[in-house]
């Protein structure tokens, strides 16, 4: 009996362990590409699947070359500002397009700052995402909705966002000279519009990417607590034992409040930034409709309709992960 006792106790422990890895793969494959991604843009270094061991080796050239995008985004939004002091109280059109790219550079660099902070993976501490990952991969989750082929579209669609707005851009500072660079004290050097355009590019990254992985997130944990109301709606009212349940409930919600520790940060510099930004679009909008302007129409239409999608989408992920902790916990209270 003893013997037939260990036997099922070591199959449960190699099922328990298999079913483990079996959620790290999944979880890791919709995490990484997205840290691929912020890691081409500057925005990640260091190990990107989050294994259980740190890689060996230094990542002094990725962190070199995370210091020099965020040294880059600093430096075009001290030009804006400076462009402020020196052009930006003559016409009160150009007060509102430098305030504009000022916000705009001082989100992306407070975001880049921020990812840098959070998310990496250190050898001598975890990472408050490492940690956040981690608990991922302990917890059940119902993952049906984030299939590979829908996380491919949706980082098409990221980078198709990005070549966009590289695009607008470019074609406002080459056809219709309109560039934070064109004023003084910098007077349009060709130096100064190329470093604008190309951490355009870099600052477009942090506009489209960190969201997408707070987006996945939260599907991840919306999944968790689906797969909970499972467990609840299979089980008979006789046999149901509420007090695991219970604890198995207050893991998941430990686990949201990592999430929660790991995206605050992002998510005060977005929603504190993003509505002026959205205001000043729209102002600009109204105001140049009648003007024969197009690129600029297209472009500032396009920055507002990403801007309020972007915080509609926050809201939207953000409001389902608070719904389900909060049915849940009215069920077992």
């Amino acid at each position: 009996m003893e013997e037939i006792h260990e036997a099922s106790q070591i199959s449960e422990l190699g099922t328990d362990r298999e079913n483990h890895n079996n959620r790290r793969m999944e979880i890791s494959n919709m995490i990484r590409p997205i840290l691929k991604m912020m890691k081409l843009a500057g925005e990640f270094y260091g190990d990107s699947p989050f294994l259980e061991t740190p890689v060996r080796g230094s990542n002094y050239f990725s962190r070199l070359y995370c210091a020099s995008v965020l040294l880059g985004q600093c430096i075009v939004f001290v030009q804006a500002v400076t462009s402020i002091f020196f052009d930006g109280f003559t016409q009160m059109e150009n007060t509102y397009f430098l305030l504009m790219f000022s916000i705009w550079y001082l989100e992306c660099m407070g975001t880049n700052a921020i990812c840098l902070f959070v998310l990496p993976k250190s050898k001598k501490q975890p990472s408050r995402m490492s940690k956040l990952v981690s608990s991922l991969f302990t917890k059940e989750s119902d993952l049906r909705g984030l299939t590979k082929r829908r996380l491919s579209s949706l980082l098409a669609i990221a980078c198709c966002a990005v070549a966009f707005n590289s695009i607008c851009l470019a074609a406002l500072d080459c056809y219709r000279f309109i560039s934070v660079a064109r004023f003084q004290p910098w007077n349009g050097f060709l130096a100064y519009r190329l470093l604008h355009l190309v951490f355009g590019v870099f600052n477009s990254f942090a506009w489209v990417l960190p969201v997408l992985l707070f987006c996945v997130v939260c599907a991840v944990l919306s999944g968790m607590f689906e797969n909970l109301q499972k467990k609840l709606s299979t089980q008979n009212s006789t046999s149901i034992n509420i007090g695991s349940l219970r604890q198995e409930h207050h893991k998941l919600c430990e686990t949201v409040a990592l999430a929660d520790k790991v995206f605050s940060p992002y998510l005060f510099v977005v929603m504190s930034l993003h509505i002026p930004l959205i205001c000043f679009n729209f102002h600009q909008l109204l105001k140049n409709s009648n003007e024969d302007n197009i690129t600029y129409i297209i472009t500032v239409l396009y920055w507002w309709m990403g801007l309020s999608g972007e915080v509609a989408l926050i809201l939207m992920f953000g409001i389902r992960v608070n719904e389900k902790v909060r049915a849940r916990l009215v069920i077992f209270n």
